[in-house]
């Protein structure tokens, strides 16, 4: 006696796991080569970096790690020979290229500045944003479908139009030139992603969780929207 064992109909069979896995593979190593190969440009020497046809393998070097972190002087054989023998190996490799070590650069501090503005605007972006999505949300807005659309629409205006009254506005509130200038503008600019985002988000959690919230024993913590916060997941007690 034979037994029929039954399979799914949606079960992949063996050929279709095997050509499924060789489209994954091959979409990961297009997908990762880009990157590989910024990864090895900043191993090679700059004539090697910028050649033509590109090569592929090369003599490894940092020196461009060394011109990131560090300011060079171009200066003549005459004045490299009155010099003292260079101490280290990075001063070694610059003095090859007829240069001379001025300084540390600037792209530490600048990469501070680009992390505070960057989480400072996401933290305020997002903040302004829960608020707003919140509202709409869970209260009848009176025209609520035009004041989202016209949020929406902020997004639309070219730069270049605001570009002359930003600056204006900046000089005379002295925000130019300041990481609170450009907090401040990022996080107008992307406000008004963060409310339709974070508004399809709290329209998928139920509201229940919101009276939940409401009879909570702490009452620093009764606030509705606190329950619904992208960044603290609602729970019952």
């Amino acid at each position: 006696m034979s037994i029929v064992t039954a399979h799914s109909v949606a079960e992949p069979s063996s050929l279709s796991r095997l050509i499924g896995g060789i489209i994954v593979a091959t979409y990961a190593i297009i997908t990762i080569l880009p990157l590989l190969w910024i990864f090895l440009t900043g191993f090679k020497t700059p004539p090697d970096s910028i050649s033509y046809p590109p090569k592929i393998i090369s003599e490894p070097s940092v020196e461009g790690y060394v011109n990131l972190f560090t300011t060079r002087s171009r200066q003549t054989p005459e004045f490299l020979a009155s010099l003292p023998p260079p101490q280290t190996w990075y001063e070694r490799l610059v003095r090859s290229r007829n240069m001379v070590i001025a300084g540390p650069s600037k792209v530490v501090p600048r990469f501070i500045n680009s992390m505070v503005i960057g989480f400072g605007s996401t933290f305020l972006a997002v903040c302004l944003g829960t608020i707003a999505a919140y509202a709409f949300s869970r209260f009848r807005v009176p025209l609520a479908d035009d004041l989202l659309f016209f949020i929406l629409s902020t997004r639309m205006m070219p730069p270049i139009a605001v570009a002359i009254p930003i600056y204006l506005m900046y000089r005379e509130l002295n925000l130019t030139d300041t990481k609170l200038g450009m907090i401040l503008l990022y996080t107008a600019v992307n406000v008004s992603l963060a409310v339709w985002l974070l508004k399809g988000f709290i329209d998928e959690i139920p509201r229940e969780y919101d009276a939940q919230a409401s009879q909570a024993r702490r009452p620093d913590r009764r606030s509705p929207a606190f329950a619904v916060s992208p960044n603290r997941p609602a729970c019952s007690r």
